[in-house]
C-alpha cells in the first residue's frame, strides 16, 4: 500500500496523465463484471453499498484512475531495467548464504 502511494505521488510529480477514455474503459469493464458475475446484480449492489449505481461508478473511478497511474509509472520504470543472466549470477553467489533454500 505504501508502494502504491508513492507510485502515485511520483506519477503526480511526473505529470503522468491517465486518457479519459482509458479511465472509462477500465471502469466501464469493472462495472459490467461485477454487475453480470451472477454473484450481484445492479440492484443487489446499489443495496449492498447504499448507494445509487452511478454514485458507486463515480466514486471509484478515481480510484482506478489512481491504479492507472501507479501502472504507468511502473511500466516506465520497467522500461529502463534490465538485468543479464550474469549479473543474476553474481547476485546469487554473493548472497548464497543468507538466501533460504527452497526444496
Amino acid at each position: 500500500m505504501i508502494t502504491e502511494k508513492l507510485l502515485l505521488a511520483q506519477a503526480k510529480l511526473d505529470s503522468v496523465e491517465v486518457k479519459e477514455e482509458e479511465n472509462y474503459g477500465c471502469a466501464g469493464s469493472a462495472d459490467s463484471q461485477l454487475c453480470s458475475s451472477g454473484r450481484f446484480g445492479t440492484a443487489c449492489l446499489s443495496k449492498c453499498y447504499g448507494k445509487s449505481i452511478a454514485r458507486i461508478k463515480r466514486e471509484y473511478r478515481e480510484d482506478i484512475k489512481n491504479q492507472l497511474l501507479v501502472q504507468h509509472v511502473r511500466q516506465q520504470h520497467e522500461e529502463n531495467f534490465r538485468l543479464t543472466r550474469r549479473e543474476v549470477e553474481d547476485f546469487f553467489a554473493t548472497y548464497k548464504d543468507s538466501l533460504p533454500a527452497v526444496p
